[in-house]
């Protein structure tokens, strides 16, 4: 008929099935007399408890990842997304139930062998390590491929922040917020360039932007010319870097997504791959600039600027003159 579809995913009752190791392990004492086999069930009972709070936390953390993701696109998603996607995020949305998300950050814990389990708490300390791996994949992705990325940086860094925050409102035990990105970003005095992203950026505007880049008036962006006076920056470390990182930390096929934005669709609508000619050319927009400084903070703008105009006296000095000078010659 045309009632409700019935809901097949009861992720509240994810536990309930750990009553058959309490019945198993006292047929194999008491019926059975194989404490051999008692160790046994008991070495498997506890590995699925474990492997139970691994994939509650990534549940729910993809929910809130997707909820946060609805709330940063202007208007409605499906003005941001090809028809194609559409049915993937609508699925999304219903993909934990209200009650599902207050039983698991509400249990509290669960018993089974005789033992105690904080469950929750289990729960969202892998929660909390997804957030900090988040940032981390979203640094190493900045530091990989420049200032062209810092709208896809800010972009991650406030998706992971509402969902931190929806997390807390549904009753999740969470570190702050930017206690985890003050230690995934090293930072400790931005004036003093201590700040991981502050470092990078400076060596990205100092050796890339600088002396690589020309300003185009008319399309108010910083431009790759056909040659430059300086070989281009290639960050193969950095790269080298994120590979190792993708190479250990994103085994399933969903967990990109998951570091990103929640799901691929949302992914391509807050952050669609850029053209192959933006990609070669173009470096830096005032969009870029507002989502650098949202990242960095207004306050790490004047020593920024300072360290900048310094690098390019310097280079006026140690190489535009001394060219111009030869050139005379």
């Amino acid at each position: 008929g045309g009632g409700r579809r019935p809901r097949l995913d009861y992720l509240e009752h994810v536990l309930v099935p750990l009553e058959m190791y309490n019945d198993a392990c006292y047929c194999a004492l008491n019926a059975l007399g194989r404490r051999h086999l008692y160790r046994e069930i008991e070495c498997e009972a506890f590995l699925c408890v474990e492997e139970m709070a691994k994939m509650c936390a990534r549940r729910l953390y993809v929910h809130f990842k997707v909820l946060a993701s609805y709330s940063l696109l202007s208007g409605t998603y499906k003005d941001h997304l090809p028809p194609s996607d559409v049915p993937a995020v609508n699925a999304s949305q219903g993909a934990l139930s209200s009650r599902a998300v207050e039983v698991l950050l509400r249990l509290g814990h669960c018993n089974i062998l005789g033992q105690t389990f904080q469950f929750t708490r289990e729960v969202c300390g892998r929660i909390q390590h997804l957030i900090r791996k988040s940032l981390k994949y979203a640094v190493l992705r900045y530091e990989a491929a420049g200032l062209s990325a810092s709208i896809e940086l800010s972009l991650l860094i406030e998706n992971t922040r509402l969902a931190h925050s929806l997390l807390c409102e549904a009753g999740a035990q969470l570190v702050d917020f930017d206690a985890i990105w003050n230690k995934v970003n090293q930072a400790t005095d931005l004036t003093s360039f201590s700040s991981r992203l502050v470092k990078v950026t400076l060596v990205e505007l100092t050796v890339d932007l600088w002396p690589n880049t020309v300003y185009h008036h008319a399309s108010s962006a910083f431009l790759r010319p056909p040659s430059t006076f300086v070989p281009p920056h290639t960050r193969d470390e950095e790269r080298a870097a994120l590979r190792a990182f993708e190479a250990k930390n994103l085994l399933e096929p969903d967990d990109m997504a998951m570091l990103l934005f929640g799901n691929k669709p949302l992914s391509r609508a807050l952050c669609p791959p850029p053209s192959q000619s933006d990609k070669d050319a173009v470096v830096f927009t005032p969009r870029h600039a507002s989502a650098l400084i949202a990242v960095l903070g207004h306050e790490s703008i004047p020593p920024l600027l300072q360290h900048c105009q310094q690098r390019g006296v310097d280079m006026m000095r140690g190489m535009v003159i001394p060219y111009i000078q030869k050139v005379r010659e």
